[in-house]
């Protein structure tokens, strides 16, 4: 635009010898530099803090695109009007709005440097929040089911299986992952995870027995999450059972996310620490505890000398201290024992018990 230049004529008399001259001069009358509404600076949050940083620099373009394109000028920018005028307190880019979260007013001067005037304008910075995503994060199915994974409503879809709609159907294990964009172009993202569970497969069951802290160890294989018990009712996490009697146990594996339960029985063998051959109807024989599941096992007793005074086989009743019709003294008896059930694996069982009368 052109700039406004005024002649000013003006005379000069001097009093001493009435002389006159007349003469003039120009005032130029320089415009402002322009200042304009801008939009405001947006972003997004990328936690909760509502601070995030701003590039100026396409800002400064656009202040410098409003100006006269002949001239120069210089642009900065400032926290308040009082800042701008007094020229203190310059902040520059990149900037990041800590002194005021989600929202802040920047002002700024721009100054032309072939004239000096300068003028002042403010635009605003706005750090939109971000999408908090209140879903449930992790589901456990069973072998064969599905799961309908939902994200909340009133935003545009992303899912990592490439679906966009509101929620998904899947029947697989795996992470899967929302993506949520709102109307300001703002994302959140957010993996799901699935855990797949199936019943146990019960590999084997390890028995310590003839001992003094006879146990049994499950060994089982699966998908699930398992848990261990001797009477399907109380489970523990172990899956070793210790202390136990001799007898005949059914092991539990059942799975924490309700996909099932499996079973299996299993024989805990022992021998008693004494027998009291003497009529009264308890302990009057002598047989290895539980060996009748066993059913190919033998047993031979023997004296303090090392004579053997009975075989036993594993339907028998058990011994009742006699040796070819006469009762044997009350003292210890050692007894060997090849215990076998299938006849393909045996294993042989050392120890001694007392004869009391």
């Amino acid at each position: 635009s052109t700039v406004p230049d005024n002649e000013i004529f003006f005379t000069a008399l001097n009093q001493n010898t009435s002389v006159q001259s007349i003469g003039s001069f120009h005032i130029i009358i320089n415009p402002l530099p322009v200042v304009q509404a801008y939009q405001v600076l947006e972003d997004c949050d990328d936690d909760l803090d509502g601070i995030s940083e701003f590039d100026l620099t396409p800002r400064t373009n656009e202040i410098m695109t409003a100006q006269t394109a002949s001239a120069t000028f210089d642009i900065h920018y400032y926290h308040s009007q009082s800042d701008a005028e007094n020229a203190t307190n310059e902040i520059t880019s990149p900037y990041t709005n800590t002194n005021s979260p989600f929202n802040e007013t920047l002002w700024y001067s721009v100054t032309n440097t072939d004239t000096g005037c300068v003028n002042y304008g403010s635009f605003d910075l706005l750090v939109h929040p971000l999408i908090e995503i209140n879903v449930v994060d992790e589901y456990d199915i069973c072998t064969g089911q599905t799961v309908n994974l939902d994200a909340p409503s009133g935003y545009t879809y992303d899912w990592s299986t490439g679906e966009t709609t509101q929620g998904i159907v899947v029947n697989t294990a795996g992470t899967y992952s929302i993506t949520l964009t709102d109307a300001n172009g703002c994302s959140n993202s957010q993996d799901i995870t699935v855990h797949e569970s199936n019943p146990a497969i019960i590999e084997e069951v390890q028995v310590v027995d003839f001992s003094d802290n006879n146990t049994i160890t499950v060994i089982a294989t699966g998908l699930g999450d398992y848990e261990y018990s001797l009477d399907g009712m109380n489970y523990q996490e172990s899956n070793v059972f210790e202390g136990l009697n001799p007898g005949t146990y059914t092991v539990y594996v059942s799975d924490k996310n309700g996909c099932g339960v499996v079973q299996q029985t299993v024989d805990l063998l022992g021998a008693p620490r004494f027998f009291t051959p003497n009529g009264d109807g308890f302990n009057d024989r002598w047989q290895l505890i539980n060996v009748y599941k066993m059913k190919q096992t033998s047993i031979n007793i023997y004296d303090r000398y090392g004579r053997l005074v009975k075989v036993l086989k594993a339907n028998e009743k058990g011994w009742d201290g006699t040796y070819n019709g006469l009762p044997m003294p009350s003292t210890d008896y050692w007894y060997m024992a090849n215990v076998t059930d299938d006849g393909t694996s045996t294993r042989i069982v050392k120890g001694h018990f007392s004869l009391k009368r």
